[in-house]
This record gives structure tokens, sequence and C-alpha cells, in this order.
């Protein structure tokens, strides 16, 4: 979004959106709240447009993602009646991300190469986030043109001298980094360098994200982190992020995303000897399992619940969740290859 500083409603609009990508909501939304009561009800759809972008910016830093992907929805209608293109591009680049947070690859590949091909060629920030977007899924279907997609991505983010856009760069490039090595682990051929890098990698993220955003929550990737200690055999570094960060991530809403954590964390304590509280942990974490979770979610679940079973000395019951996480991890490369497929499409817009 291009902001004019001696606009008043523009600056706060911006200023709105940078305090939400720092995790600095309840300031964010002062900003909007302020903006609102300047334009009034006569506020033109191109107004309008922007200050609900702004709006699902600060819904997503919040883990209210269905209400930030409806919102964002709701900008880009207005943006496409204001004939705004680079705002509906903006809009369309944005969605693509918050997707791949959702797991919705098909929708970020096609938002994101819309926003693409709408975007001006300045559009720096636009371009970014489509490039960003993109990145993500081809290193998740472990297509290595994803290094291509994060170098245009960290240009963009470069030229508009946006340094949170730059960690954030980095940051899901660590990310893919534990995908690829939990999916290593779960093929057999993982190799514990290569979860050691992971462990760097991540490491090095959450520090860049947390010199720039402070505020900015570290449950989700210290999760990630709990569970490559796992698969490295650190049980008890694992263990006490565990216990620190589950009860940030029930209070943060980070659940579904998450439910894995629980079944990890349920391991931990069945292989400590705490039967009762592993069994309540792990309950939590196939509940879950009910709001449909996507097959990477569900194969690092059932392996996690396999593993408490197999602690626990229920032997069927760890077969038969061994056997679900089999086919959850065969559905998630039957995925990849639909992504590939999709990403290699020259019409995919």
């Amino acid at each position: 979004m291009t902001s004019a500083h001696d606009d008043p409603i523009d600056t706060l609009t911006a200023d709105a959106i940078r305090l939400a990508r720092l995790g600095q909501t309840g300031e964010a939304r002062e900003r909007v709240d302020r903006a609102h009561r300047s334009v009034g009800a006569a506020a033109s759809p191109a107004r309008r447009a922007a200050l609900t972008l702004a709006l699902a910016y600060i819904l997503f830093f919040e883990a209210r993602l269905e209400e930030a992907v409806d919102t964002i929805n709701q900008a880009r209608d207005l943006a496409a009646a204001a004939h705004s293109t680079d705002l509906e591009a903006e809009c369309d680049a944005t969605l693509a991300l918050f997707h791949t947070r959702s797991g919705k690859m098909e929708d970020t590949v096609r938002l994101a190469r819309r926003a693409l091909a709408l975007a001006s060629e300045t559009a720096d920030a636009v371009r970014y986030r489509a490039h960003l977007a993109l990145a993500t899924v081809m290193q998740v279907a472990g297509l290595p043109e994803a290094f291509a997609e994060y170098r245009a991505a960290r240009e963009c983010a470069r030229r508009v001298k946006d340094d949170f856009a730059v960690a954030a760069a980095f940051h899901r490039m660590a990310v893919a980094q534990a995908i690829d090595a939990r999916q290593q682990f779960e093929a057999g051929r993982m190799q514990t360098e290569t979860a050691r890098q992971a462990i760097v990698g991540l490491q090095s993220s959450m520090e860049m994200t947390a010199s720039i955003a402070p505020a900015a929550t570290k449950v989700v990737d210290g999760l990630m982190l709990a569970q490559l200690y796992l698969l490295t055999g650190e049980l008890n570094r694992a263990d006490a992020l565990y216990a620190e960060l589950l009860p940030r991530a029930r209070a943060e809403g980070h659940g579904p995303v998450m439910a894995h954590a629980y079944a990890e964390y349920a391991s931990c304590q069945a292989k400590a000897g705490r039967a009762d509280l592993a069994r309540d942990l792990l309950r939590e974490a196939l509940d879950y399992d009910r709001q449909g979770l996507d097959p990477l979610s569900r194969g690092v679940l059932y392996r996690a619940a396999a593993a408490t079973y197999q602690a626990l000395g229920e032997t069927d019951e760890a077969a038969r969740f061994d056997a679900l996480a089999h086919k959850a991890w065969d559905e998630f490369a039957a995925k990849q290859a639909q992504w590939r497929a999709l990403l290699k499409m020259n019409d995919g817009v």
C-alpha cells in the first residue's frame, strides 16, 4: 500500500499495519479507530479498502485467521470497486501469505500469481509478499526454485527498506528447513546433522524477529523448535519448551495449528512415567483432529500419538496410530506432487 506522508489517514493506516506486524495489535487498533473517525461514513471505497486491509492484518496477528481471511476478502471487493489494481494486488498477495498458514497451498499459488500480474513494477511491497508466498509453497513442495523466489522477496523488501519483511523471508526459509527435516525423519533417512542445522536456522530466525518485533509471539516457532529437539533426542530441552509454551498456545488460540505439540508433549510425559498427564494431553491433541487438520499436521500428530501409546505400553493403539501416520504422510506426499504440478503450470493465475 502506498502511503502519502502528508496525509494523516494514509499515515495512520500504514502505521496500523506496521504495529500489527510487530505484534502491537492494541496500538494498531487505536490507529485504525482514529482513521475511521477521521474519514467518517463518507470514506471512498479506496479508503475503506485500505482500512479494512489494516484490520485484516490485526486479526491475523491476533491469531484469528478465519476472521482475517473474511476481512481481507472484503478489502479486495472494495479495492476492485475503487479500480485500484495495486490495492487489489496487495490484498491478493497478503491473502496468499495468510493461506500458507492455513495450508491452502492451491489458493496461495493462485492469489500470488494474480498479485504479480496485477501489481505495477514499482509495487515492491506487494511483490515481496507474492514472491514470499510462492517460495513457501515451492519449498514445502520440494522444489529448488523456491530459493530464487526467496531471493526475489528479499530484494523487494530491501528496496522498500522493510527490515521486518527481510526477517520474515529468513524466517520462512527456516520453517521450511524444519519441515524438510521432519519429512526426512518420516522417510527414515534423516541425519542428525540435518535436524541440528534446522535448529540453528530456526533459533537464528527467532532471534532476528525478536530484535525487530519484541512483542511478537514466539509460541508457534518455539513449539516447532521443541519438535526438532525431540527428533535429535534432546528430551529435556523439548519438555521444557512444551511446558513453557503450551499454556500460551491455548491462551493465544494456536490449538488447531499446533495440535501435534500437545501429543508430542504427551510422549515426553509418558516417557517420564507421568501416564495420567500423558493421556490428558493426548486426548486434548486428538480433539483437534475433529476440526479437519491437513495431512501434514495429521502425520505429525499421529506419529506423536503412536510414540505416546508405545511409551504407555499400549502396543495395539501404538500400531493403529503408526498406520494412520503412514497414511497421512502418503497423503501429504500426494499433495506435494499436486503442488509441484500446479506450480509448473504456465497459466496458474
